[in-house]
């Protein structure tokens, strides 16, 4: 992971700012936002073994779940989330082994309490009515959720 974060660093500074915002390419606070995660990757140490104990030494004991959904109808330029262009059965592929996959965990680790499901993209609005009640109702099978959940989403009007 070290050499990974040392190459990356490399290259970015190599770049060249100044003539990227000469050339009008520049992504300031105003216009972009930055995607970050935490703990940041530095930080996360290699994976060592196959098996991964999801909760070890989490003392949280409720949770807000992020659901991606990466079809859209067309690839925006300013985008750095990973989406693909809508197909309706890769949407009903996707779907289903979602919800095995959302299956597969509860079994490993059991129902977990949850506050709020965030159903991001892509562009979850391209799902259909009953693709997007099919998922929520499965979720609902699977997570304890608090009274009054959430559920944003992310929607693009038509």
């Amino acid at each position: 992971m070290t050499r990974l974060v040392d190459v990356a660093r490399a290259r970015v500074e190599k770049i060249d700012f100044q003539r990227l915002k000469r050339l009008g390419i520049e992504r300031t606070l105003e216009n972009y936002y930055i995607l970050g995660t935490y703990p940041p990757l530095t930080a996360l140490e290699d994976v060592k073994t196959n098996r991964i104990d999801v909760f070890k030494g989490n003392e949280q004991t409720e949770f807000d779940i992020y659901v991606h959904f990466p079809f859209c109808e067309s690839k925006c330029e300013y985008c750095h989330f990973y989406s693909i262009i809508i197909n309706e059965a890769a949407i009903e592929r996707y779907l289903g082994n979602l919800k095995r996959e959302i299956t597969a965990i509860k079994k490993r680790i059991g129902a977990v309490r949850t506050r709020s499901v965030y159903i991001g993209g892509g562009t979850p609005s391209l799902m259909k009515p009953a693709q997007l009640t099919g998922l929520i109702r499965h979720l609902k099978t699977i997570l304890r959720f608090q009274p009054a959940p959430r559920f944003p989403w992310t929607y693009t009007p038509p």
